[in-house]
């Protein structure tokens, strides 16, 4: 690690692996109906689109916590804002478990992601807002990683907990980690920020000065980051349906999972090589690389699937597995390099505003994903065109990372994170 950066994170190291570990849980909620939701169908006799309603309410709580949590963290603070959505996401989570009908678990997962919401961008702001730019970059990066090891997290809560307790045991499970997580950040003393920090007051909970986010100066990056970010999670939340793609291709529920612990685990590792190279080319090159990338493995899934379902063979099940795996790195490198991308890219007084804009419009990609996922695979499309959807949408983000006018420069030599 640079001394330059080890200087600006001191002091903060626990609060940042704490807030860390909530949004790894945040991630794990966030996908974890997905991976129970062939057994939630089974349960309650209801089809793919029904069953769409519960995840897509989710999504529609998490785009308005967004916008909530950044607009009233910048008047009173984002730690008090991290801290109350936290538990409310705790107690949220836990009263999943007690839902028998689709009805119910749409309005839970409703105000569970208002908390997520909330929780999301009060963590980046709350992480970032004391370091310098180098720590800002390099930190909201490696937050990234959290989203995907919620997902590989919860891939193995499925597999541990749901043959011997059912579905209801993981959200139990889940809402218990993050109290304890809670009661943790509630606990730890607040750090003095570093010599450096424009907010020397943040980590106790302090509001920034205000500034206007909505401003010429801000155009290109209120228009352009929110775009690209949007065609990000379309990609992302799309694959939340990989155990009903799989599973609808003949493979057991055990199988199925193991797929999509396939999209998390190469997930996992995006975060980590972005916070190494960021420095390096910069994010408008690593963007542009990884989202070409990501339109020619989308296509080769759609012919890929297409193959599978009329010929089922180990060889393109091979295949199919390795694309997802390859889509689940190319998602999370695109995610860590926009969250490092806005960590830097406002200035302090709006920055929780920022952040929250592109957060709600890129959940609304999500829930676009999460709808015409279930639309396209009970239509005659399937998977097919489930990813050529995709491919679409990838497109669109690189129109929004055309219109960006605050990408993380290139700089070399690269400060690496990590030594």
């Amino acid at each position: 690690m640079s001394s330059e950066l080890a200087h600006s994170l001191k002091g903060t190291y626990l609060v940042i692996a704490v807030v860390l570990l909530a949004l790894i849980l945040e991630g794990l909620d966030v996908q974890l109906l997905s991976m129970v939701g062939p057994k939630v169908i089974q349960e309650w006799q209801i089809s793919n689109s029904v069953f769409s309603q519960a995840l897509a309410s989710a999504v529609v709580g998490i785009a308005l916590g967004a916008a909530l949590g950044g607009w009233i963290g910048d008047h009173i603070g984002h730690r008090r804002v991290l801290l109350w959505s936290m538990f409310g996401c705790a107690v949220l989570t836990t009263l999943t478990a007690l839902t028998d009908n689709i009805f119910q678990m749409a309005t839970i997962r409703f105000f569970t992601g208002l908390a997520i919401g909330a929780t999301a961008t009060s963590a980046l702001v709350y992480m970032t807002q004391a370091l310098r730019p180098e720590g800002r970059a390099s930190v909201g990066a490696i937050s990234g990683a959290c989203g995907p090891a919620g997902g590989m997290l919860g891939s193995v809560v499925v597999l541990l907990i749901e043959p011997g307790h059912g579905w209801h045991a993981c959200f139990v499970a889940a809402g218990a980690a993050m109290f304890l997580t809670f009661v943790i950040l509630a606990i730890l003393p607040a750090p003095v920020a570093s010599i450096g920090s424009a907010l020397p007051g943040s980590f106790q909970g302090a509001a920034p000065t205000k500034t206007p986010l909505f401003t010429a100066e801000n155009r290109r990056i209120n228009v352009g980051a929110p775009l690209a970010f949007a065609g990000i999670t379309y990609m992302g939340y799309s694959f939340a349906w990989t155990p009903v793609i799989l599973t609808k291709a003949g493979l057991p529920l055990s199988e199925a999972v193991m797929g999509y612990l396939a999209f998390n685990v190469m997930a996992l590792l995006g975060p980590l090589v972005t916070s190494l190279v960021i420095g390096r080319v910069g994010t408008l090159r690593l963007m542009l690389t990884a989202f070409l990338a990501g339109i020619g493995t989308a296509v080769l899934l759609a012919n890929v699937v297409g193959l599978h379902q009329s010929d089922p063979s180990d060889g393109l099940r091979f295949v199919i597995y390795l694309g997802i795996g390859t889509m689940g790195a190319i998602s999370s490198i695109l995610a860590a390099a926009i969250n490092g991308l806005l960590a830097c890219g406002y200035e302090d007084g709006c920055r929780g505003r920022g952040i929250g804009l592109s957060l709600v419009v890129a959940r609304i990609g999500g829930l676009a994903a999460i709808v015409a996922g279930g639309m396209i695979l009970d239509s005659a499309f399937g998977p097919a065109g489930l990813f050529y959807v995709i491919a679409a949408a990838l497109v669109l983000g690189v129109f929004g990372c055309f219109i960006i006018d605050r990408h993380v420069p290139a700089r070399r030599p690269l400060a690496p994170v990590l030594a």
